[in-house]
């Protein structure tokens, strides 16, 4: 939910800054900011996640590490999709705004499949 919530805030935020054409604008600030943000968010909202109900155990066992594995490679692809695609855009000399947001988005999809590929698995249970 952060990094959907980021990249949003991002997108909005490149949208707002926009000029024509779209490559134009700057959006290398934003862009590392939303990702700094996303870690910083992510990992303080663990904390208090944990301080308000604590897990029960640190230890993973087999099946939470079968729900993880599944869950990063079922939305690897996302991954390599991203990168494939910004090798092309490279290759065929695209803006770099194009190339970095492909990227980004490809992170983006690939950390909102993996949650929710391991939500449906500890529902279902896996």
């Amino acid at each position: 939910m952060v990094t959907l919530a980021v990249f949003a805030g991002y997108v909005a935020t490149v949208l707002g800054r926009a000029q024509t054409p779209i490559t134009a604008t700057a959006y290398q600030v934003p862009l590392l900011v939303a990702v700094g943000v996303a870690v910083i968010a992510t990992v303080v909202l663990r904390v208090l996640v944990e301080i308000v109900r604590p897990s029960e155990t640190y230890r993973a066992d087999s099946r939470d590490r079968d729900i993880d594995r599944l869950g990063v490679i079922r939305s690897w692809g996302l991954v390599v999709a991203g990168a494939l695609a910004a090798l092309v855009m490279a290759l065929a000399e695209w803006p770099h705004f194009w190339i970095a947001n492909a990227l980004y988005l490809s992170f983006v999809l690939h950390a909102a499949m993996n949650s929710v590929v391991k939500l449906v698995a500890y529902r279902q249970g896996l």
